[in-house]
Formats: structure tokens, sequence, C-alpha cells
């Protein structure tokens, strides 16, 4: 971290925090990269994965989509929370960017079915909900692959802008808050089953000499990520007859270009 960041730089990072939506942690995330982001940005072009329509996102007038680099961090991160070991420009395993697929599309028309709730049922302060559910979020990835600093890495190596990280965790905060209000209650967790996260199940801070107090936080985090990551799959299993999905392949963005010619 630049010297700067040791005391001003951290207490600049916590003043943004209402303006930018984030965590102190994932601003410095942010922050970190964007300006190498911005600079691959201005050569190149980044091109979409792949495009759907849903009823809940507004149907064929109001198309979804998904850009590579969106998606190579997506599923780079998720090779990695599952142990897979990438270096240098090792390109991620088919199945992690299926399931990053997968989970980019369910968090988008989740997040769309809260923003479609009437004021009277959407949580009271959204904008501080969206929030704290991004502080929790990040700390849990975190967490999942290894520090915030693999996280850095990861997004860096890509060239995902800042906006487009901070607009990832934004849609997963309102992801989750629909399905938490609407479906089943992910951020309300028991103190028992913290206590038997923390001993029974595998996590990310065994080994790490933290007693259930130190971890606390963080494994609160982690725990209602891990429901939020079930329930993304359990909605798409039920959703996918609504859902219209293409890939956009080499051939389209030759017949894109060639059009463009003409």
């Amino acid at each position: 971290m630049p010297g700067g960041y040791q005391r001003t730089g951290i207490n600049k990072l916590r003043r943004s925090r209402t303006k930018c939506g984030v965590s102190a942690l994932a601003l410095a995330i942010i922050l970190s990269v964007s300006n190498v982001a911005e600079a691959v940005e201005t050569v190149i072009v980044d091109r979409v994965f792949l495009y759907f329509t849903s009823p809940e996102t507004g149907g064929v007038a109001s198309p979804q989509y998904i850009s590579e680099r969106q998606l190579a961090v997506f599923a780079r991160l998720e090779a990695m929370a599952d142990g897979v070991t990438l270096e240098g420009s090792v390109p991620t395993p088919a199945k992690y960017v299926q399931v990053a697929a997968d989970r980019c599309v369910a968090r988008r028309i989740l997040a769309a079915l809260l923003s479609s709730l009437p004021p009277g049922v959407r949580p009271v302060d959204e904008a501080l909900s969206v929030r704290r559910v991004a502080d929790e979020a990040v700390v849990a990835l975190a967490d999942r692959v290894g520090g915030a600093e693999v996280v850095r890495a990861v997004v860096q190596s890509e060239g995902l802008g800042a906006g487009e990280f901070a607009d990832m965790l934004a849609t997963y905060a309102k992801a989750l808050l629909y399905v938490d209000s609407r479906a089943k209650p992910l951020r309300t967790v028991p103190e028992l089953e913290l206590r038997d996260a923390f001993v029974r199940r595998a996590n990310p801070f065994r080994g790490q000499g933290l007693n259930f107090d130190h971890a606390r936080a963080r494994l609160y985090a982690w725990v209602v990520s891990e429901r939020m990551r079930a329930s993304e799959l359990e909605f798409l299993q039920t959703a996918r007859g609504r859902i219209k999905l293409s890939r956009r392949t080499d051939a389209d963005e030759d017949a894109r270009t060639d059009g463009r010619r003409q």
C-alpha cells in the first residue's frame, strides 16, 4: 500500500464511504486498479461475452449485457475460491466460467426485482442497506480467495474499471437484499449457527489462530455470502425457462465489424 494511504489516505477512504457506497476495503481495491484500468480501457474496447433478456429485467426492450472483463474477473475469483491455483495467464477452467455466468445472470435479475418493488416494500434506507451489504460482500470475497491483495491483483490483471467493480458490488448487494426481504432471511444469523459454522464447517478462518470473538464479524459476512451463493443458483433453476440467453461469438463480432465498414 502506498505510503500516502497509511494515515491521511485511509481517513479519506473512510470519509468517502457515503459518497461512493462501498467500504474502505472495497474502495482501496477500486482506487488501486483505477489508474491501470483506465489506461487499459483507452486501448481495449471490451467485448460482450453474453447477453440475456428476462421479464424481470424488462424483456426484449432491455437486454442485459455481461462483458468479457466482468466475467473474467468473476470466473477467476470463483476458481480461486475453490482452491484452484491460477498464475499468470493460465486460463480459467470452463466450469468456473459457466458458474460465474450463471451467478451474474441471477444477480442481475434479482437486483432488478428489488428495483421493481413499490416504495413501501423496499428497504427503508435502501442506499445505506446496499452500502452495508457491499461492505460485507467484499470482506467475504477477500477471505474466500486469500485476502484483499488477491482480489486487487485479479481485478487489475483483467483491466476491470473502478466503476465496473463498484457496480458489481452494488448489483450483488441489491440481489441479496431482494432475497433477504422477499424469499428467505439471509442476513439474520443466530449466534448458535455462527458458532457451529466456526467450529464444524470448513471456513477461511481455520488455522489463522483466531478465536470466535475475533472472527465473528468476518465469519458473519462469510456465512451470509454462503447463503446467498446457494440462493442464487436455486433462483436460477426456477427462472431458466423465462431467460433468453445468447453468447457473443467471434463470428458475431466479425459480422458487426463488417456491418460498420459497409
